[in-house]
């Protein structure tokens, strides 16, 4: 009988209980929540930034009117003298309006959203969207002039084009369907003074002690 009851006696072993990785609840009650991290961004602060101005392309919409009352004239007109039958002529003038219209269409959701301007402290960075290759950022100590101008057409609608002589480029880079491009020139020439300010600031080392007449690092006569 001994046998048997320690044959199915069981037997405890002393493992150690699993620790829990979360702490207490009383302490967790009145610990005070951390505060999340900053997430450090590498980029540069954006201080102006411009697109292409859709008004910029209303004039080519009114060519693109011209052209499309002109098309409809002449579809008219080869009608009217029996030239092409009535269903040539009419899908004739369709297709042609069409084209013109999708291609103009086009032009204009490209430019208005994809082409970009972004000037920060240090550089001007320029982008013409997925058809163009990218194009390298203009550093602000390198630009010798700013200039702006536009046609009769961009003055009336408050566009124009703003053009930038730096060191870096050999040809002047002009920006095309800037809107207001007398504010975004002189934001740029602000931009170029308070970069050279601070450039020379930083280049100024404060005297640590004495003076210049004859007096040493420690209030000694020199010499």
């Amino acid at each position: 009988m001994a046998d048997a009851d320690t044959a199915h006696e069981s037997v405890t072993l002393p493992f150690p209980r699993p620790r829990s990785s979360l702490p207490p609840l009383s302490e967790s009650l009145s610990r005070p929540p951390a505060r999340p991290q900053p997430v450090l961004d590498p980029a540069e602060e954006d201080l102006a930034w411009r697109g292409f101005s859709g008004w910029a392309m209303l004039p080519s919409f009114a060519i693109c009117s011209l052209l499309s009352a002109a098309v409809i004239a002449a579809g008219w007109y080869a009608h009217q003298n029996d030239w092409l039958r009535i269903g040539v002529t009419h899908w004739m003038v369709v297709g042609t309006c069409s084209s013109i219209w999708a291609m103009q269409l086009f032009r204009w959701a490209y430019r208005s959203i994809t082409v970009t301007v972004r000037l920060t402290p240090m550089h001007l960075f320029r982008d013409g969207g997925f058809l163009y290759p990218p194009q390298t950022p203009i550093p602000l100590a390198n630009i010798q002039d700013v200039r702006t101008g536009g046609s009769l057409w961009d003055r009336m609608l408050g566009t124009g084009w703003v053009e930038i002589r730096s060191d870096a480029e050999a040809e002047p880079v002009r920006l095309e369907g800037i809107y207001r491009p007398g504010l975004f020139a002189q934001q740029i020439r602000q931009t170029i003074h308070e970069a050279e300010e601070q450039r020379i600031q930083s280049m100024r080392v404060p005297l640590s002690g004495g003076r210049i007449g004859g007096i040493g690092e420690f209030g000694s006569p020199i010499g």
